[in-house]
């Protein structure tokens, strides 16, 4: 499964409307989520492409996997903090999100998939 595109019209209405909350962005999902944070001209993001298909392959409909381009969508990156990419947020149903900054190989995400969303 490939990482969806979000706008960020299409990024508060799925995944967060931080607008109308302040600082408190809850998930607005069904199924815990991913949020990566890219650029097209980011060679670490295009490494990182590959990975987040075989973990969205691996976890099918159980896990919502999105992308954020930060040239594009600016307005939520800067409300998020978006300094490095990339950058994944987690996003579990109920609970906190957490973020994690740079690349990670393919088992690495899964182990964090299953120990912060998949609980």
């Amino acid at each position: 499964m490939r990482p969806e595109k979000l706008t960020t019209a299409q990024f508060e209405q799925r995944v967060a409307d931080y607008k109308d909350r302040a600082k408190q962005w809850d998930y607005l999902g069904e199924t815990p989520a991913l949020v990566v944070f890219y650029a097209d001209w980011c060679p670490h993001c295009r490494v990182y492409a590959p990975v987040l298909e075989e973990v969205g392959e691996a976890y099918g409909d159980r896990l919502g996997i999105f992308k954020v381009n930060i040239d594009e969508e600016r307005r939520v990156a800067a409300m998020y903090g978006i300094r490095t990419i990339p950058t994944t947020c987690f996003f579990p149903v109920g609970q906190e999100r957490q973020v994690r900054v740079g690349e990670m190989p393919a088992d690495a995400l899964s182990a964090l998939v299953e120990e912060i969303l998949m609980k």
